[in-house]
């Protein structure tokens, strides 16, 4: 079992399970977490078959005495797509809106609130390092205590606990996943997205229910477009760099000198290699002539160089390159600027002019910031914004071998051959509120499971 297969009821029933736990600052707090953990044992077991954990597993579990009866298969595969979030996605998103001040004070504090949450897994974790650079940490007490047990879905629960938390997931996600049906307001509710619609989900269970969800979205589209344009800016910076790059370099590349320190070093090597020490006497008479086939070997080479940088035509002194910035090859044609002399016969020109926006940039050999194949606009050393701390939720940002889509195939809808195999797997399970969204997790949320404790 994994999130693929999951459907809007199993999503609805599994974030019922991880949420309302109780924080120790809570008045009553060890009776209430007593309550949390009946409770939610006793919801497990009124799970589908499916959700829960199989009577014939004998693998270890990571999962607390709670959450013991939870489908431990399922519960790892969700947690690693929400790890992946907290520990790099999100922060690779939102720290160049945050270090370039394209939001509101307000705006930033609300998408920040999931950086102290890296404190329940993460032994390294440090709040003076947690937040950007100039900008204050977010303390939050003992509610985010490092989870000794290590239980994945307890970790989970605490996030569902805190509606700022999904409120701030629940944005960043939406701001940072490239898809259509995120492009426009209420958007979230239609996209076949099954980590959207899971946070969805979870977000409508928070006292806020639909009220939070649609703000949220709104704060996710707003940043994404924040993004674009914050992109587009570097982009056109970084264009700006190449072009001038490629200007400065275009005289060594299209003007070889026939004087030039290669043409003599050519020469001198060659002299170097035939000539000998002398040990003519002058006893033996004149010294005799230099061999005539040498010399005319000698003189045919000469030429032979020269004749074929002949054709050779300068381009115009106005003409700038600038190349795509797209690594695909385009082709340029150098108007010659002058009427070659036709009695010349011209011969192949000795530099190809078909050239790539790396071959180009990189030609002479030295460092260039445009030969890469990787996006370089996430990266602080084009955009100069200062380097994250690598304990933060930032810390992926400019690390080109973060793959932040490595789980976008959690998104991917079954194909025809596991659909109906997982059909029969499900049989006849109960599955009657399929395509009802919402319509059992409006009203009061947080403690409707606990009531008649309080």
């Amino acid at each position: 079992m994994d999130t693929r297969r999951l459907r809007n009821s199993d999503m609805k029933r599994l974030v019922r399970i991880l949420r309302g736990v109780p924080i120790p600052a809570d008045k009553h707090f060890e009776r209430k977490e007593t309550s949390y953990r009946k409770h939610t044992r006793e919801y497990i077991h009124t799970l589908p078959s499916r959700l829960r954990s199989s009577r014939l597993s004998l693998g270890s579990t990571n999962l607390c005495s709670t959450h013991k009866g939870l489908n431990t298969n399922l519960i790892d595969d969700i947690w690693q797509w929400l790890r992946h979030e907290f520990e790099g996605a999100i922060g690779k998103f939102l720290y160049p809106l945050i270090m370039s001040s394209r939001l509101t004070a307000e705006q930033e504090w609300k998408a920040r609130q999931v950086e102290p949450v890296l404190q329940m897994w993460k032994l390294d974790f440090s709040l003076e390092t947690s937040a950007p650079l100039g900008h204050q940490p977010i303390s939050c007490g003992s509610q985010w205590v490092y989870q000794r047990d290590g239980c994945s879905a307890c970790i989970m629960a605490r996030i569902g606990s805190d509606e700022k938390v999904l409120f701030a997931l629940f944005a960043n996600m939406v701001g940072r996943f490239n898809t259509k049906s995120l492009g426009s307001i209420g958007g979230w509710d239609k996209t076949r997205s099954k980590r959207i619609r899971f946070v969805r989900y979870w977000v409508k269970t928070t006292r806020g229910g639909d009220i939070t969800l649609a703000q949220a979205g709104e704060l996710g589209l707003m940043m994404k477009r924040q993004r674009h344009r914050w992109k587009d800016e570097q982009r056109a910076h970084l264009q700006s760099l190449v072009g001038t790059t490629v200007q400065d370099t275009s005289q060594t590349i299209l003007r070889p000198s026939f004087d030039s320190q290669r043409t003599k070093a050519v020469d001198e090597n060659r002299h170097h290699g035939l000539s000998l020490p002398s040990l003519h006497s002058a006893k033996l008479g004149p010294e005799p002539r230099l061999n005539d086939s040498k010399a005319i070997r000698s003189s045919t080479s000469t030429q032979r160089l020269v004749s074929e940088h002949q054709p050779y035509s300068p381009a115009s002194p106005t003409s700038t390159i600038r190349p795509a910035r797209s690594v695909a090859t385009s082709k340029r044609v150098d108007e010659p600027a002058h009427t070659p002399n036709p009695s010349i016969q011209s011969q192949p020109h000795s530099l190809a002019t078909n050239s790539t926006f790396a071959t180009i940039a990189s030609y002479t050999g030295g460092p260039s910031a445009v030969a890469h194949l990787y996006d370089p606009l996430d990266n602080p050393f084009y955009n100069a914004l200062p380097e994250p701390e690598r304990s933060s939720i930032y810390s992926q940002f400019g690390n080109r071998e973060f793959d932040g889509g490595r789980f976008d195939r959690v998104d991917e809808e079954l194909k025809g051959e596991e659909m109906e195999e997982w059909e029969k797997e499900v049989g006849e399970e109960d599955d009657d509120d399929e395509g009802k969204e919402g319509s059992d997790l409006e009203g009061p949320a947080w403690d409707d499971m606990y009531n008649g404790d309080f």
